[in-house]
């Protein structure tokens, strides 16, 4: 995959071609950041979702639905069938402060502002980051709750993680 890594077309029938046995969770997250970077979301996110979709109870793989939640989608309709989805994943772990970190994105981009501050507010109810403080910081200035921003920006720069 290294050689391939900047020919989307040439990862793609690559990954495709190996057997779905040897498509592990960890293999297909490479392959979907391999595609992100060289601009395929679309195929990015088949490959996330299928690999979720074939994930037995334990594997969970929390860089899966984080990865999902920065990919791009082609239009509205698009990102709000993967909005629907990943929130069905969060049926399974509710605990998981990166699904709510992708979830809380995917609704901001789709400008569903209530949505978006939620998941993004739980994700750090679940554990602090500094990513989740930025995201947030971002939606709340936005909504021009600058007060409220402020301290977000604030507390992320304190993290260090």
């Amino acid at each position: 995959m290294a050689q391939r890594k900047d020919d989307a077309g040439q990862l793609l029938d690559y990954y495709q071609a190996l057997p779905k046995k040897e498509r592990t969770p960890r293999l297909a997250l490479a392959a979907a950041r391999n595609l992100h970077h060289a601009g395929a979301d679309e195929a990015a996110a088949e490959i996330v979702e299928n690999a979720v979709a074939a994930l037995v109870d334990g594997d969970w793989l929390p860089e899966l639905p984080a990865l999902y939640g920065q990919l791009s989608a082609p239009s509205g309709k698009a990102l709000t069938a993967r909005i629907a989805r990943a929130d069905g994943w969060l049926l399974q772990h509710p605990e998981d402060n990166l699904l709510l970190l992708a979830l809380g994105r995917m609704c901001e981009r789709q400008q569903l502002w209530g949505k978006a501050k939620s998941y993004l507010e739980a994700s750090l109810s679940v554990r602090e980051s500094r990513e989740a403080h930025l995201a947030l910081a971002r939606l709340l200035d936005t909504l021009q709750e600058t007060e409220a921003a402020n301290r977000h920006f604030r507390r992320a720069a304190e993290l260090n993680d």
